[in-house]
């Protein structure tokens, strides 16, 4: 009985190592990229077909020409991952087997959501406003966001008067009615005031940035970079639409659209601070109505109302924004999906050290997408 019982146990364990082997054969399948000798290369051929492949979408075809992405094709699908670092270049990788640069690819496009954002979102805080890499999602809206320039648009009453010449300085009070979550400033009783406003001068981190804004927003959005978990790419089919000749026979390009992501969307604040309004209405429109009143006072260098104003926003800018800045800015950083179109056009071949690639000239971004031969005649076309 004991032999028999042994000889199940070990059958069992050899049944458990081969279900691990399989499993793990699985995860990596796409390190074993697909060797053809085919005379012609087709990247939406590949892109339908079984098998792995993969293609390089990079700025040039000369050996330091920086890739900006690595597209892997795998069993009809594609992953599309996003490179970070600018000495990720064609000559570096021409060095590296496939399954070198699947592993840098995977790297790569972590970096590039995660640490690389950060580095980005800190390097702007420090008043520098160069980029960081390749990381580009981080633009002018985005930055717009960070420092709190994000409108609120509210409709007003006012009573009192004003007028144009400084030597007469207006002597009326606003008070808000209401928050609208699309601004009409064409109506003459709406205006905006802009989140950072609220912050009273002197409140900690309201200066030293860019413009003087209110850090607390960029501050914000490094928080919620760091408590994001990070997601590889997931893969996905492609769409492809064919543009023929006037023979209708012969592909002169072809536009491939697959879904991409932003990891920033600034007008994401906008959303959050009318939602944040709608739910302390009174608090908020009391915020507005002070800090207009304020900046009016302020403008006009009217000391008895600004001495009047300026103690009541502290209070309701310690109630409302100092909490939930956090708030405000969730979702800014985060995976944006959207529908990105590169078009194949012309065909190129261009030898790198001992390897030779051949792909597309990507004619709507300026870029190229290319991919190695895998013999000395091998060629890319456009097909079906």
């Amino acid at each position: 009985m004991k032999r028999y019982t042994l000889l199940g146990i070990g059958l069992s364990v050899l049944l458990i190592l081969a279900g691990c082997g399989s499993k793990q054969s699985a995860t990596n399948a796409t390190a074993t990229t697909t060797k053809s000798t085919a005379k012609t290369v087709s990247f939406v051929k590949q892109a339908h077909a079984q098998g792995t492949y993969v293609w390089f979408e990079v700025n040039g075809v000369a050996k330091d020409a920086v890739v900006s992405g690595i597209k892997v094709l795998h069993n009809g699908k594609m992953q599309a991952y996003q490179i970070f670092d600018n000495n990720v270049t064609l000559g570096k990788l021409s060095k590296m087997s496939d399954a070198a640069v699947i592993k840098l690819a995977k790297q790569q496009d972590k970096k590039y959501a995660t640490t690389g954002a950060q580095s980005e979102v800190q390097n702007w805080l420090k008043g520098n406003d160069s980029q960081i890499g390749q990381e580009a999602d981080f633009d002018d809206d985005v930055k717009e966001a960070a420092s709190g320039r994000a409108e609120v648009c509210y409709s007003f009453k006012s009573v009192g008067t004003a007028d144009s010449d400084s030597e007469f300085p207006s002597s009326y009070t606003i008070t808000a009615l209401n928050i609208y979550k699309n601004p009409d400033t064409s109506s003459e009783d709406r205006s905006t005031v802009h989140l950072y406003e609220f912050a009273p001068e002197g409140t900690a981190d309201t200066e030293g940035g860019p413009d003087g804004n209110d850090m607390n927003y960029g501050k914000a959005l490094l928080k919620n970079i760091s408590a994001a978990k990070y997601k590889s790419p997931v893969a996905r089919s492609i769409k492809v639409k064919n543009t023929t000749d006037a023979s209708g026979n012969k592909i002169t390009k072809q536009q491939v659209t697959y879904q991409s992501i932003d990891f920033f969307d600034g007008s994401v604040l906008e959303d959050n601070a009318y939602k944040l309004a709608s739910q302390n209405k009174t608090e908020f429109l009391n915020m507005v109505s002070t800090s207009a009143n304020l900046s009016n006072a302020q403008n006009d260098a009217d000391t008895s109302l600004i001495k009047k104003w300026s103690p009541k926003l502290v209070p309701q800018y310690e109630k409302l924004i100092k909490p939930n800045y956090d708030k405000l800015m969730k979702n800014v950083y985060g995976y944006h999906y959207w529908n990105r179109d590169i078009t194949l056009s012309s065909t190129i071949s261009q030898q790198i050290y001992k390897h030779r690639y051949i792909g597309y000239y990507l004619s709507d971004h300026s870029t190229y997408l290319v991919t190695k031969a895998q013999t000395s005649s091998q060629k890319a076309v456009l097909a079906k």
